[in-house]
């Protein structure tokens, strides 16, 4: 009997001992997978966040700082940040798209502009999308902000020289602002450091 009653215990041990090496191999896999997901999150050029369906900041992209002046840290202890750091013209713009959303659980992409903490202007790209747990229930909003600052001066200065620049693309030839028609060669050798 007590051969038997120690055969139950070794075997019991042998059984509680695997379980902990499958527990122990399962937190090591969770760890690495978790290193992964935040150099990337870290390494990230956009800011991103992801709001719970109260409003409140589940998570922010240490990239926001970059973009907006602002900490993740100011962004969990202040869920109306985004709201206050809007440009006041573009907030009907925001407050509309939070309400327009797609049957997906997308909202269409919009264009704003931020205040950043320093009180530079920033423009966003912003996309969003509804975030659902694996049983189908609504978790909140993850957003998706791009600095398009660079990109928006480009398209003015493209938009300004349209208006200045009429160009004879069969006669290479291009008019200046006087009205006079000069070789498109001559030109951009007066016009610019070329």
């Amino acid at each position: 009997m007590k051969r038997r009653y120690r055969e139950t215990i070794h075997s019991m041990l042998l059984q509680l001992n695997n379980f902990a090496q499958q527990l122990q191999t399962s937190a090591d896999e969770l760890a690495e997978n978790e290193e992964k997901c935040r150099h990337v999150a870290k390494l990230a050029y956009d800011w991103e966040y992801w709001h719970d369906i109260e409003g409140n900041y589940v998570y922010v992209s240490p990239s926001c700082t970059n973009i907006t002046g602002y900490r993740p840290e100011d962004f969990f202890a202040d869920k109306d940040i985004l709201k206050k750091i809007i440009h006041p013209d573009d907030w009907q713009n925001w407050r509309t798209h939070a309400h327009i959303k797609l049957t997906e659980g997308e909202v269409e992409p919009i264009e704003f502009r931020i205040i950043k903490k320093d009180g530079d202007e920033r423009w966003i790209h912003h996309v969003c999308r509804t975030v659902y747990s694996k049983d189908g229930e609504n978790r909140g909003i993850r957003g998706s902000n791009r600095d398009i600052t660079d990109k928006k001066v480009i398209q003015e200065e493209v938009k300004v020289l349209r208006g200045f620049l009429s160009i004879c693309a069969s006669c290479k030839m291009i008019k200046d602002e006087s009205g006079k028609w000069t070789k498109i060669e001559r030109y951009i050798k007066e016009h610019s450091e070329v």
